[in-house]
């Protein structure tokens, strides 16, 4: 089925198709808008930090039917397609948490990518930052590119609460049709590399019975699936669901009728909401058999405590986490010790 097709059947579920002429002035303004405060917000920084111009996403067409005709996704092709750049979306808050240093480094160590791209409305900053910053394997490939939080989605303004959910979750569809790559949210860890999934044209956790997970992608910038995906919004967004439009609706409208356009992705994602008690209220020794895990940092509300000194919830550090008889303590120490490593000295212990 040719992509005009696919086009015909999603907007029998959705409003027509179009792209509003203020849209095209939003973005224009937003581009020359953000050009003059990178320089003001990233100028003065001393590190070694590759800058990359803001550009405001593209708008892109469908691909053309026949780009994809010799590669399907459940074999891929013959080479590596997807660049190996790994994307972050860092909005509002710039304090880099404990977990999310944890899976930079997991990311940096089990994937060694070529780039490693924050793109957001903020400079990162805080301790764990400033740690990252003194490894010259993450430095050399860091860029920050400045991205502006969306106000509003397909016409529709987005509540204030959902803002930075809501305006991630097509951030990041827009990036990786920009740049390809994998993108991964501030809490997936990457457990091993991710290179099998880059001879295809789109990987996405989808496990059976549930709707797909945007929390680890990997895709080539020409990907079909990011097309429909980015516009099954128009004319169906609903600022009041949580992942309505992040992940039901583009399974049900789309995936379900187009599977083919996906390398469909079962458990070796971690996306599963089980994981969270495999990864935080035991030791499960199997973990090393996934790819990635989400692990689900804004549910500990799930977690039972374990004892008087492993109790939930926990703002976790490095030193705290030591009590706690977890898989992600295994998971965090191992990626501590490649710090260490690329230090060449042990980390000193917590403060005060």
């Amino acid at each position: 089925m040719t992509t005009k097709q696919i086009l015909v059947r999603q907007m029998s579920l959705q409003a027509k198709l179009k792209l509003r002429k203020s849209q095209r002035i939003w973005f224009f303004l937003l581009a020359a808008g953000t050009l003059i405060s990178l320089s003001l917000l990233f100028g003065a920084r001393r590190h070694r930090i590759h800058l990359s111009q803001f550009l405001a996403p593209p708008y892109k067409g469908p691909p053309p039917d026949d780009l994809w005709a010799n590669i399907n996704n459940e074999t891929g092709a013959a080479e590596l397609i997807v660049p190996n750049i790994v994307h972050f979306v860092l909005f509002e808050d710039p304090k880099i948490s404990f977990m999310h240093f944890v899976c930079i480094l997991a990311a940096l160590r089990n994937q060694r990518p070529e780039k490693i791209y924050f793109h957001g409305n903020v400079a990162p900053s805080g301790r764990y930052w400033e740690r990252l910053m003194k490894l010259e394997p993450f430095t050399e490939r860091l860029e920050m590119r400045r991205v502006e939080l969306p106000t509003e989605i397909s016409g529709v303004k987005i509540q204030p609460g959902w803002r930075i959910f809501h305006g991630g979750d097509v951030t990041r569809i827009r990036v990786l049709m920009e740049y390809g790559g994998i993108f991964l949210d501030s809490d997936s860890y990457v457990v091993r590399s991710l290179d099998y999934f880059r001879r295809f044209e789109m990987s996405i956790g989808w496990d059976e019975n549930q709707f797909l997970g945007s929390q680890i992608i990997v895709a080539h910038k020409d990907a079909r699936f990011l097309y429909h995906w980015l516009h099954s919004y128009d004319g169906a967004y609903d600022p009041k669901k949580w992942y309505y439009n992040a992940g039901e609706l583009p399974t049900t409208s789309v995936l379900y009728h187009h599977p083919e356009l996906v390398h469909r992705v079962k458990v070796l994602f971690g996306n599963d909401m089980k994981f969270i008690h495999m990864l935080f209220s035991k030791y499960w020794p199997g973990w090393r058999e996934n790819y990635t895990f989400h692990l689900l940092a804004r549910h500990q509300y799930l977690l039972k405590n374990i004892s008087s000194v492993a109790y939930y919830p926990v703002v976790f550090d490095e030193f705290n986490l030591q009590h706690y008889p977890i898989t992600f303590r295994e998971m965090a120490n191992e990626v501590l010790d490649y710090e260490k490593q690329l230090l060449g000295k042990p980390l000193k212990g917590p403060a005060g």
